[in-house]
């Protein structure tokens, strides 16, 4: 099964930017370590039926079930519900999709304890992700979860980031079967059928109930509310600030983003913007002043919304084949969003009143 790292890039990958709680839970059920290395113990904590027996998806909708109240009531448990899914889920797919490959050597144990104890280290290297994962988990608050308490988890934590923080606990060498290519596909699959489960399931930050819909002024009261964080207000304007301009500008398209149908998010579409004056300005629009309120971030919605963009432009404009958008080079967080939702990044940098920008494109046939 995958160690703690694998895990919390795949909640990465899932959600733009997933909260230290559902990375809490993604590392909560391994805590049964913590007692005792008894498959039994380990089976209770994996939710397994039986022994030997991974929970289908059926029973894994049942076990949400069974927490869904204390769930609805509190949303950092919802957070840390999901993610103790997650990793149950993702050890089942990895058990049947990595790990055969390492029964057909004799040593094969070995060989796959040396391979992802590297591989936790090398993702832990790799960007900023990894530290600002690690971040999470240790501010991130844990629950009593069916028998697997909380002290346990926190217990456990700390010896995973402890071991983690030892540099001198990576092995030497490569990686013997394992690749970067074939685990980075695992992540990006295992990540889009989570989104799928969680979709159907109708959980926390589900795709299906975020819409995009034209600004109208029964919106204003909302959006004279937004709020966002002091870091967050140097890169992008609130929605206020830009509606009035934006409406009166023919060129200009305002959209809040809805779930359900309260707006959680804003942003603007752009045609003849100062950005794509290189390029066929009839079939390229820009997205400008992209913004959620501070407290629905965390929830998905801006990488859901931006994953309904091409289909919302097409519906403006047929003719448009490129999206494009203009991204502060020190807004780290916006760029791994971009890059997420299929935007691309073609090395084009322009400077901006805020500095440089890095020019993402989005193409569309």
């Amino acid at each position: 099964m995958p160690w703690p790292m694998v895990h919390f890039v795949i909640a990465s990958e899932l959600l733009s930017d997933p909260t230290p709680e559902f990375i809490v839970g993604s590392l909560a059920p391994d805590s049964s370590h913590v007692r005792t290395n008894e498959r039994a113990e380990k089976a209770k904590t994996h939710l397994m039926p039986e022994a030997g027996r991974f929970a289908t998806d059926e029973e894994l909708r049942a076990f949400f079930n069974s927490n869904q109240k204390h769930a609805l009531s509190d949303p950092k448990f919802m957070q840390y519900l999901c993610g103790y899914i997650a990793h149950v889920y993702t050890d089942r797919v990895w058990t049947f999709e990595i790990y055969p490959a390492y029964e057909e050597y004799p040593n094969g144990r070995n060989i796959y304890t040396q391979d992802v104890t590297k591989l936790e280290f090398m993702i832990l290297r790799k960007g900023s992700d990894g530290h600002d994962l690690l971040s999470k988990l240790e501010a991130g608050k844990a629950f009593d979860l069916d028998g697997l308490l909380e002290q346990e988890v926190y217990q456990y934590r700390k010896e995973k980031v402890d071991f983690l923080n030892n540099l001198e606990n990576e092995p030497l060498g490569d990686l013997s079967i394992l690749s970067m290519e074939a685990i980075e596909e695992f992540i990006h699959t295992t990540a889009q059928r989570l989104r799928q489960l969680f979709a159907k399931w109708e959980v926390f930050y589900m795709e299906k109930r975020i819409s995009l819909a034209p600004y109208n002024e029964k919106y204003n009261q909302d959006l004279a509310n937004f709020v966002l964080s002091d870091e967050q207000v140097q890169f992008t304007a609130m929605p206020a600030e830009v509606i009035e301009e934006a409406w009166q500008n023919p060129n200009k398209y305002p959209v809040v983003i809805l779930n359900d149908e309260t707006p959680v998010g804003f942003f603007i579409l752009h045609k003849n913007s100062e950005y794509v004056e290189e390029r066929d300005t009839s079939r390229t629009i820009l997205v400008r002043a992209l913004s959620i309120t501070l407290e629905h971030q965390g929830n998905g919605y801006a990488l859901a919304a931006m994953r309904e963009l091409p289909t919302l432009v097409k519906q403006l404009d047929p003719k448009i084949n490129e999206i494009i958008l203009a991204v502060n080079e020190g807004n780290i967080a916006a760029q791994k969003l971009y890059l997420k939702a299929g935007f691309l990044d073609m090395g084009e940098r322009k400077m901006g009143i805020h500095g440089l920008q890095l020019i993402l494109q989005y193409r569309m046939e």
